[in-house]
């Protein structure tokens, strides 16, 4: 059977919002979910058990600086602690197959602020990194 180069999804068809506004200045974005684990050890058994404890959610937003989204989301709660409610969806869509995949992450905080970041010739990039507590999947392909 043969590969079919256009089922290929391309970070190019990828759209992401934050609280529902569009972030059309993204360059990437990556957010995984890690289970976490304790160990089990019992007397007389000389093997170590997984037990399920949770899972823990990071990720980070990458974007070619156009106006000031770390400092909006993040400049006044570092110094009040209050923190915004802050939802970030992805969507990413195969145009030839009308196809998606549609992730919401809830509970965003995020948890680093580069204040200043400046080199001569060179377009300035923003990185934000954020943690989560909970996802839906919208969509899948």
């Amino acid at each position: 059977m043969a590969k079919n180069v256009n089922d290929i999804l391309r970070g190019n068809d990828g759209k992401v919002w934050i609280n529902g506004e569009e972030i059309i200045n993204a360059k990437s974005i990556k957010a995984t979910a890690t289970p976490k684990f304790d160990n089990q050890e019992f007397i007389g058994d000389n093997g170590t058990y997984q037990s399920y404890a949770g899972w823990e959610g990071k990720g980070s937003l990458k974007l070619i600086k156009t106006k000031s989204v770390g400092l909006n989301y993040l400049g006044d709660s570092l110094k009040t602690g209050v923190f915004p409610e802050i939802i970030i969806e992805s969507k990413i869509e195969n145009k030839q197959t009308g196809k998606a995949e549609r992730i919401v992450l809830y509970g965003v905080l995020f948890t680093e602020l580069t204040l200043i970041d400046l080199e001569a010739k060179k377009s300035i990039e923003e990185e934000l990194s954020f943690t989560f507590t909970d996802y839906d999947i919208k969509d899948t392909i």
